[in-house]
């Protein structure tokens, strides 16, 4: 009540305008205005800061005199935001992200460019296949973004936001588009909109939860992905869709094949939300070192790339669509040789286990021995290393 002046009272009051510190310290002056309306109390309340009686206008940034006395070192002039506190924005992986969205906006309109010439009786896959190839180029700037974040060291969280608006656009709509303008629109009762939007939705739905997880441990962002990538979801689509087209070019009628795409996003769309781990390859960069076998491999699968280039993106993709599932029954040998990053965190995990559990026999953390067995000497040097 107005009139309340016992002890218990005046301490909630005071706490309430410590809470008001704190908000009007963070407001523009429409929300100090909803305070002060919001927080009015009588005036005869006997706490002198109890109350709140201040002119406050819309967009107006307010001279420290004029606030009244009572509430002066309560309410004060917003203060702007330290330098140091603004995100950090590095050169050459945005510039990496942002060649990523320009590749899915280019591919967008190619598509719309498509959809056009289509409707005025003229051919669209030649735009068709100018979009595949942006959006199989922006999975390249994505791949490029964070190794190169990653090798100098300039690996931010506006970084990480950015590469995930980036891919909403290049591996999200343009993929989704494409399949629609190719195979979907044929679908009566518009239910190929309602299959590309579900594709859609879970790959934002993903990306959203990728950011989620690397905020909450900033480590879980450069380990194995939960679900598959929306970049590759967006291969395997691009690479159907350009197989499918240069076999209709041939003359090879692929018949029913072709309505395997609609039930193929659909799955991607589960898979994206799924928790199927994938590996994510983020320990291949120009500083791997590989056996000759491996290097030959490489070699031959660039070739192979070139030549055979309506084919050999879907080999690619698929395979690695196929890899998440089947990868726990693969056996721990074969996949530290197929995927590098497994074998320098087997060994990070062995030093974490080290200095923790020193009393189990393990060396120190400053020894040039990990208690890791079946070690060969390439992988001793790189715990060596690692310690």
């Amino acid at each position: 009540p107005p009139k309340a002046r016992d002890k218990t009272a005046i301490q909630v009051i005071e706490r309430m305008m410590k809470l008001l510190d704190v908000l009007a310290a963070h407001s523009d002056p429409v929300s100090l205005k909803i305070l002060s309306q919001a927080t009015a109390l009588h005036p005869s309340t006997a706490h002198p800061s109890a109350f709140i009686s201040l002119p406050l206008k819309t967009g107006v940034q307010h001279d420290p005199d004029v606030v009244s006395s009572g509430c002066s070192d309560v309410l004060s002039p917003r203060r702007p935001r330290p330098m140091q506190d603004l995100p950090k924005i590095y050169l050459w992986p945005n510039l990496m992200t942002a060649g990523n969205l320009a590749c899915g906006f280019f591919a967008a309109l190619s598509i719309f460019s498509g959809m056009l010439s289509s409707h005025n009786g003229g051919s669209a896959n030649g735009y068709f296949y100018q979009a595949i190839a942006l959006i199989l180029g922006a999975c390249v700037f994505d791949a490029l973004d964070g190794r190169m974040a990653r090798l100098t060291g300039q690996d931010s969280p506006c970084g990480r936001e950015f590469d995930s608006l980036a891919d909403i656009v290049s591996f999200g709509v343009a993929p989704a588009l494409l399949v629609h303008e190719v195979v979907l629109a044929q679908i009566p009762d518009k239910w190929g909109w309602v299959i590309a939007f579900v594709y859609l939705l879970c790959g934002a739905m993903r990306l959203a939860r990728f950011n989620c997880l690397a905020w909450q441990d900033a480590k879980s962002a450069s380990q194995d992905f939960m679900g598959i990538p929306i970049p590759a979801a967006a291969g395997v689509i691009s690479s159907l869709t350009l197989l499918l087209m240069w076999l209709e070019e041939k003359e090879r009628p692929m018949g029913l094949w072709t309505w395997a795409l609609p039930p193929l996003m659909l799955m991607l769309a589960g898979m994206m939300i799924s928790k199927i781990s994938y590996p994510s390859f983020k320990g291949l960069n120009i500083r791997t070192r590989r056996s000759l076998p491996w290097v030959l491999t490489a070699v031959l699968l660039i070739i192979l790339t070139i030549k055979w280039w309506q084919v050999m993106p879907a080999v690619i993709f698929v395979s690695y669509l196929c890899y998440g599932p089947a990868r726990p029954w693969i056996s721990r040998r074969l996949r530290r040789e197929l995927e590098e990053e497994d074998e320098d965190r087997e060994l990070e995990e062995a030093l974490e286990e080290a200095v923790e559990h020193p009393e189990s026999g393990a060396p120190p953390p400053n020894s040039t021995t990990v208690p890791v067995p079946d070690l060969t000497p390439e992988e001793r040097d790189r715990a060596r290393r690692l310690a």
